[in-house]
Protein backbone atom coordinates (compact mmCIF):
# COMPACT_ATOMS: atom_id res chain seq x y z
CA UNK A 1 0.00 0.00 0.00
CA UNK A 2 2.12 2.66 -1.30
CA UNK A 3 5.04 3.16 1.06
CA UNK A 4 2.82 3.21 4.13
CA UNK A 5 3.68 -0.14 6.68
CA UNK A 6 -0.14 -1.02 8.34
CA UNK A 7 -0.89 -3.17 11.01
CA UNK A 8 -2.20 -6.78 10.19
CA UNK A 9 -6.15 -5.62 10.51
CA UNK A 10 -5.64 -2.45 8.56
CA UNK A 11 -3.97 -5.15 5.82
CA UNK A 12 -7.00 -7.41 5.83
CA UNK A 13 -9.50 -4.33 5.70
CA UNK A 14 -7.19 -3.12 2.75
CA UNK A 15 -7.69 -6.05 0.81
CA UNK A 16 -10.99 -6.84 1.68
CA UNK A 17 -11.97 -3.22 -0.07
CA UNK A 18 -9.20 -4.03 -2.49
CA UNK A 19 -11.39 -7.26 -3.68
CA UNK A 20 -14.43 -5.56 -3.68
CA UNK A 21 -13.32 -2.99 -6.36
CA UNK A 22 -12.29 -5.40 -8.39
CA UNK A 23 -15.69 -7.05 -8.07
CA UNK A 24 -17.26 -4.10 -8.60
CA UNK A 25 -18.94 -5.34 -4.95
CA UNK A 26 -20.25 -2.18 -2.58
CA UNK A 27 -19.45 -1.81 1.54
CA UNK A 28 -18.78 -0.47 4.68
CA UNK A 29 -15.83 -0.29 7.01
CA UNK A 30 -16.75 -0.35 10.58
CA UNK A 31 -13.64 0.64 12.42
CA UNK A 32 -13.23 3.15 15.61
CA UNK A 33 -11.46 6.43 15.94
CA UNK A 34 -7.80 6.69 14.89
CA UNK A 35 -7.33 3.11 13.17
CA UNK A 36 -6.41 4.52 9.59
CA UNK A 37 -9.81 4.94 8.41
CA UNK A 38 -8.91 8.09 6.41
CA UNK A 39 -5.62 5.87 5.18
CA UNK A 40 -8.65 4.01 3.71
CA UNK A 41 -9.30 6.44 1.21
CA UNK A 42 -6.20 6.80 -0.43
CA UNK A 43 -5.55 3.02 -0.62
CA UNK A 44 -8.79 2.44 -1.98
CA UNK A 45 -7.99 5.10 -4.50
CA UNK A 46 -4.85 3.62 -5.53
CA UNK A 47 -6.98 -0.13 -5.92
CA UNK A 48 -9.37 1.60 -7.92
CA UNK A 49 -7.11 3.35 -10.46
CA UNK A 50 -4.85 -0.13 -10.61
CA UNK A 51 -8.04 -1.81 -11.46
CA UNK A 52 -8.53 0.73 -14.34
CA UNK A 53 -11.60 2.53 -12.59
CA UNK A 54 -12.03 6.08 -11.74
CA UNK A 55 -12.59 6.80 -7.98
CA UNK A 56 -14.90 9.59 -6.21
CA UNK A 57 -14.02 10.61 -2.92
CA UNK A 58 -17.13 12.14 -1.10
CA UNK A 59 -16.02 14.18 1.90
CA UNK A 60 -18.77 16.04 4.25
CA UNK A 61 -16.30 19.72 4.56
CA UNK A 62 -13.41 21.00 2.81
CA UNK A 63 -10.99 20.14 5.82
CA UNK A 64 -11.03 16.70 5.61
CA UNK A 65 -10.90 17.24 1.19
CA UNK A 66 -7.57 18.70 2.17
CA UNK A 67 -6.36 16.11 4.67
CA UNK A 68 -6.96 13.35 2.03
CA UNK A 69 -6.01 14.84 -1.11
CA UNK A 70 -2.31 15.48 0.59
CA UNK A 71 -2.38 12.12 1.49
CA UNK A 72 -3.52 10.81 -1.60
CA UNK A 73 -0.62 13.30 -3.53
CA UNK A 74 2.03 10.89 -1.69
CA UNK A 75 0.94 7.81 -3.23
CA UNK A 76 2.92 6.84 -6.83
CA UNK A 77 0.14 5.61 -8.48
CA UNK A 78 -2.09 8.44 -7.71
CA UNK A 79 0.87 11.12 -8.96
CA UNK A 80 -0.03 11.08 -12.40
CA UNK A 81 -3.62 10.66 -11.52
CA UNK A 82 -5.76 13.20 -13.54
CA UNK A 83 -7.72 15.12 -10.54
CA UNK A 84 -11.06 16.90 -10.24
CA UNK A 85 -12.52 19.11 -7.49
CA UNK A 86 -16.13 19.72 -6.70
CA UNK A 87 -15.96 22.00 -3.98
CA UNK A 88 -17.15 25.82 -3.50
CA UNK A 89 -15.50 28.39 -6.49
CA UNK A 90 -13.72 30.30 -3.71
CA UNK A 91 -11.84 27.21 -2.56
CA UNK A 92 -8.80 25.68 -4.24
CA UNK A 93 -6.69 22.92 -3.54
CA UNK A 94 -3.43 22.02 -4.15
CA UNK A 95 -0.79 24.53 -5.38
CA UNK A 96 -1.79 23.77 -9.13
CA UNK A 97 -4.11 24.59 -11.64
CA UNK A 98 -7.57 23.00 -10.32
CA UNK A 99 -9.64 21.05 -12.77
CA UNK A 100 -13.44 21.56 -11.31
CA UNK A 101 -16.61 20.37 -11.90
CA UNK A 102 -15.89 17.14 -13.90
CA UNK A 103 -16.68 13.42 -13.55
CA UNK A 104 -13.98 12.68 -16.60
CA UNK A 105 -11.44 12.23 -14.60
CA UNK A 106 -9.35 9.57 -12.69
CA UNK A 107 -9.65 10.32 -9.20
CA UNK A 108 -12.65 13.42 -8.08
CA UNK A 109 -12.41 14.83 -4.87
CA UNK A 110 -15.70 16.45 -3.65
CA UNK A 111 -17.59 18.00 -1.30
CA UNK A 112 -20.97 16.21 -0.49
CA UNK A 113 -23.21 19.16 -1.07
CA UNK A 114 -21.48 20.41 -4.22
CA UNK A 115 -22.87 17.27 -5.93
CA UNK A 116 -26.36 17.21 -3.88
CA UNK A 117 -26.48 21.29 -5.71
CA UNK A 118 -26.06 19.82 -9.27
CA UNK A 119 -29.08 16.71 -8.81
CA UNK A 120 -31.36 19.19 -10.97
CA UNK A 121 -28.44 19.64 -13.84
CA UNK A 122 -28.99 17.37 -16.48
CA UNK A 123 -25.73 17.24 -18.06
CA UNK A 124 -24.50 16.27 -14.28
CA UNK A 125 -27.14 13.67 -14.06
CA UNK A 126 -25.48 12.49 -17.28
CA UNK A 127 -22.13 12.43 -15.81
CA UNK A 128 -22.76 10.38 -13.59
CA UNK A 129 -24.41 7.50 -15.39
CA UNK A 130 -20.90 7.78 -17.38
CA UNK A 131 -19.05 7.77 -14.17
CA UNK A 132 -20.36 4.61 -13.46
CA UNK A 133 -20.55 2.64 -16.78
CA UNK A 134 -16.91 3.40 -16.32
CA UNK A 135 -16.57 1.73 -13.22
CA UNK A 136 -16.70 4.30 -11.09
CA UNK A 137 -16.19 3.98 -7.17
CA UNK A 138 -17.38 5.68 -5.03
CA UNK A 139 -15.56 6.16 -1.29
CA UNK A 140 -17.08 8.28 0.99
CA UNK A 141 -15.24 9.05 4.52
CA UNK A 142 -17.20 9.92 7.29
CA UNK A 143 -20.48 8.71 5.79
CA UNK A 144 -22.09 9.25 9.13
CA UNK A 145 -22.33 12.89 7.84
CA UNK A 146 -23.60 12.57 4.58
CA UNK A 147 -26.94 14.44 3.43
CA UNK A 148 -28.53 10.79 3.13
CA UNK A 149 -31.55 11.39 1.19
CA UNK A 150 -29.87 13.85 -1.54
CA UNK A 151 -26.48 11.49 -1.58
CA UNK A 152 -28.89 8.85 -1.87
CA UNK A 153 -29.83 10.14 -5.71
CA UNK A 154 -26.21 10.28 -6.20
CA UNK A 155 -25.11 7.38 -5.18
CA UNK A 156 -27.64 5.28 -6.70
CA UNK A 157 -27.50 6.79 -10.65
CA UNK A 158 -23.89 5.98 -9.95
CA UNK A 159 -25.01 2.30 -8.94
CA UNK A 160 -27.57 1.74 -11.35
CA UNK A 161 -24.82 2.21 -14.31
CA UNK A 162 -22.45 -0.15 -12.69
CA UNK A 163 -20.69 1.51 -9.89
CA UNK A 164 -19.85 0.36 -6.29
CA UNK A 165 -19.39 2.56 -3.47
CA UNK A 166 -17.67 1.78 -0.20
CA UNK A 167 -17.83 4.03 2.83
CA UNK A 168 -14.87 4.24 5.05
CA UNK A 169 -16.80 5.43 8.18
CA UNK A 170 -19.72 3.71 9.60
CA UNK A 171 -23.13 5.59 8.14
CA UNK A 172 -26.12 6.79 9.81
CA UNK A 173 -29.17 4.71 9.88
CA UNK A 174 -30.95 7.01 7.39
CA UNK A 175 -27.70 7.30 5.17
CA UNK A 176 -27.43 6.20 1.99
CA UNK A 177 -25.05 3.01 2.30
CA UNK A 178 -27.86 1.96 4.86
CA UNK A 179 -31.24 2.97 2.35
CA UNK A 180 -30.28 1.64 -0.94
CA UNK A 181 -28.07 -0.97 -2.39
CA UNK A 182 -25.48 0.26 -4.55
CA UNK A 183 -24.41 -2.81 -5.96
CA UNK A 184 -26.63 -5.26 -7.92
CA UNK A 185 -24.74 -8.16 -7.42
CA UNK A 186 -23.48 -7.12 -3.75
CA UNK A 187 -25.38 -6.67 0.21
CA UNK A 188 -25.45 -2.73 0.98
CA UNK A 189 -22.98 -2.93 3.88
CA UNK A 190 -20.20 -5.93 4.85
CA UNK A 191 -18.51 -5.75 8.17
CA UNK A 192 -14.42 -6.88 7.85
Amino acid sequence: MGEHTSELYQARIANSVEGAIQTGRSGVVLAPTGSGKSFLVAFASEDALRHKKPVLILHPDISLLRQNYAQIRRLPALEAARTAFFVAKNETVGDGPMLRDTLDADVIAAINMSLVNKLDDGHFLNALERFGKRGGVVVIDEGQKAAADELARVLSRIALAGGSAASSSPPHPSGPTARIRLSPSAPTASRT
